[in-house]
């Protein structure tokens, strides 16, 4: 093993993931032995910045138009307030405001 160059091990590991029972790429960086330090290691789940839950299956995160994300039913709330501009919703991010509608968010799963 110490003779295979550690990117060899990663793509390994990465194209054996289902055999393996690997569902992200830092569990395939740690299954192959290398160690990224504290500086590269993340969360993989993704908190919905309106909401401040964190999404799933049931509520997976959506890409608004102007690139920023939050929950789907983030989402659905913006787009059915009683007290929303004619011009749209404003992004929660950002200054934007645009028309919202389910068939112009794209899911980010």
């Amino acid at each position: 093993r110490a003779s295979i160059p550690k990117s060899l091990q990663i793509l390994n590991v990465l194209k054996h993931r289902d055999l393996l029972g690997i569902e992200d790429v830092g569990e395939a960086v740690s299954t192959a032995g290398i160690d990224l330090g504290e500086d590269f290691c993340y969360h993989s789940c993704f908190v919905c910045p309106v909401s401040r839950e964190e999404t799933d299956a049931d509520n997976p995160p959506v890409l608004l138009p102007c690139s920023h994300a939050i929950s789907q039913q983030a989402a659905r709330r913006m787009e059915r307030a009683p007290n929303r501009s004619p011009d749209g919703v404003k992004c929660p991010t950002c200054p934007r405001t645009f028309q919202l509608q389910r068939n112009t968010l794209t899911l980010l799963v």
